[in-house]
Order: C-alpha cells, then structure tokens, then sequence
C-alpha cells in the first residue's frame, strides 16, 4: 500500500512524434490503488469552455476509466498494470500497462504500448506525470481519501468515486453510456465561504470544474469529513448508502 495520490499528465508522445498536451488529464488513487482517471479535451473551436460542466458534449471526452492498479518494483524501472473495470472505450473488463521511471526533475516518465486514438493503432508513447501535493481541506487537521462504489448488474449500472484530499473524481457507465465529474476543494476567506456549490464545510467550498454526460454521480458523499448538513454522520468504510434508488458503498477511507 502506499499514500493516496494527485497525478496531473503534462505531456504524451505518441513515437515518433513531438510530446504535446491535448486534454487536461487527472488522475486520483487511494491507498489501496482504487483509482478515477480523466481525460477531457482542451477546446478545439473559439467560446468553448476549457472544460465542459454543463453535462457535455461527450466529444469532449478522450478517455474515462477507472479500476485498481498494481506496481510491481524491478531494478531500473515500476512496471504498472492498471485494471478497467469502468472503461468509456469498452464494454467489457481489460487492463492498460506501463513502465514507470523516476526523473531528475521529480517528474515519472510512462513508456509503453497502446492503442493510438488518432490513428487506431497500437502505438509506442511516452507519457509524463507530476503528483500534486494533497491538501488539508475545511480547516481540518487531516488528509482523507475516499472511495465510493456501486455495481448493479441488473439494471447495467457500474460507478467508482475517488476522492484525494482537494480533488474528487466519479465515473459512471449506464448501459454503455459514459457520464463522468470532477470536483475541487477551492479556499476561501472565511467571512466570504459559501455553500452555493456541492457541500460546505469551513473556509470553503467544493466547486464541479467538469461534467460529461447527464447522469447524476453522488460525489458529494465524499466531500464530508465531519458530519452531513442534516446532521448525519459522515460515511465510513463499509457504509451503504442510498442515492435515489441506488445504493453506493463506501470501500475505503484512509485520513492521514
């Protein structure tokens, strides 16, 4: 196990080409290895929004997926296999791998081979990757990671919740229809904290940064550390709790 972490891609290279940077990429895991990664396109045509948060448009989405990874430590590299059990290309269960190598700068170099989207074919790629630092959020004294989840085979309903200190990822698949979130902690003085947005907690708010697709992902049962607005305690490992009439588990919840 390791310590929950902020993963922001800063640059792919599909060999031979130039690295560049097409979508805004995040991706978040628990420590566990549960994770949420997504990958939303930058705008392409003028008056776009750099991120969608309105419910679309689904072309907007590059890649959404999420499952468990596995790191297997080797002399000069990590070799990484991370599982899809939601997967916004796929309808079935696969997996995606890697090897990871720590650089100078901090940053970790991803080589490896994978379907090309440009083109359709496989394609050797190098990816970069920076963790970000894991915020203390509502005035607390801890760190807390979250993962929520449900899976209802009968009515074709699979959904994963991730939650890393300041950032929250949900991805659902209805049928084989992709809907996917993203959340942030964002900081306020404290005689201007609202609760306009997701749930209040001190001297902040949860802000939606993106939205694809209209499904509705109960993100905000991971954003409360102490007790809900109602008064009800906040969700522990373990927990069921019903949303509408889906019933989402807590799976994990690590403070450090």
């Amino acid at each position: 196990m390791s310590l929950p972490a902020i993963s922001e891609r800063k640059s792919i290279r599909w060999l031979p080409d130039r690295a560049k940077e097409p979508t805004s990429t995040l991706v978040l895991t628990s420590r566990n290895l549960h994770f949420v990664d997504l990958r939303i396109l930058k705008p392409l045509n003028p008056g776009e929004p750099d991120l969608p948060n309105e419910g679309g448009p689904c072309s907007r989405l590059e890649w959404a997926f999420s499952g468990v990874a596995k790191y297997t430590e080797l002399p000069d590299r990590v070799h990484a296999e991370w599982s899809h059990e939601i997967d916004s290309r796929a309808n079935s269960l696969n997996k995606d791998e890697g090897d990871l190598i720590l650089q100078h700068d901090g940053s970790v170099l991803e080589t490896g081979r994978m379907v090309n989207p440009a083109t359709g074919e496989m394609t050797q790629y190098e990816e970069v990757w920076a963790d970000l630092e894991v915020n203390i959020t509502g005035g607390g004294s801890h760190r807390i990671s979250i993962v929520i989840a449900v899976v209802d085979d009968l009515r074709g309903i699979k959904g994963k919740i991730v939650r890393v200190g300041q950032w929250c990822q949900g991805i659902s698949k209805v049928g084989t229809v992709t809907h996917a979130e993203r959340w942030h902690w964002v900081e306020r003085e404290p005689d201007t904290a609202t609760a306009s947005k997701g749930e209040h907690q001190s001297d902040g708010d949860w802000e939606r940064v993106a939205k694809i697709g209209g499904a509705y992902i109960p993100c905000s049962l991971a954003f409360v550390s102490g007790t809900h607005l109602n008064g009800a305690p906040a969700a522990e490992e373990g927990d069921e709790l019903k949303v509408g009439d889906t019933t989402w588990r807590v799976i994990e919840k690590y403070v450090w």
